[in-house]
C-alpha cells in the first residue's frame, strides 16, 4: 500500500551526485527537497533552476503549475507549464 505523506528530504553540499539524487527524489510523487546548502549561492541557485519546479494542486486550486530551467555551457533553456483540468 502506497503512502499519502510526503517524504522531506535536506542536502548539505549536493556536488553533482547529490543533484542527480535530488532529481530523483523530485520524480518520485512523495519526494519533497525541504532544504539544500552549498558553500557557494552560485552554486546552490544553479542547482535548484537546474531542478526545476512543479506543483500540482496549486494554491488548491486543483490546477498544476510547473517551471523548467536548463543551463550548461551550450545551452540555456525554459519552460512554463500551466494546467487547468477545469477548463474545456
Amino acid at each position: 500500500m502506497a503512502s499519502e505523506s510526503k517524504i522531506g528530504i535536506g542536502f548539505v553540499g549536493a556536488g553533482w551526485m547529490g543533484t542527480t539524487l535530488m532529481q530523483r527524489i523530485i520524480e518520485h510523487e512523495n519526494g519533497e527537497i525541504i532544504a539544500l546548502h552549498q558553500r557557494s549561492e552560485k552554486n546552490a541557485r544553479e542547482t535548484l533552476l537546474n531542478l526545476g519546479l512543479s506543483q500540482d494542486n496549486f494554491f488548491g486550486s486543483g490546477k498544476s503549475v510547473s517551471a523548467d530551467f536548463t543551463k550548461s555551457p551550450a545551452v540555456l533553456s525554459s519552460s512554463l507549464a500551466y494546467f487547468d483540468p477545469y477548463f474545456t
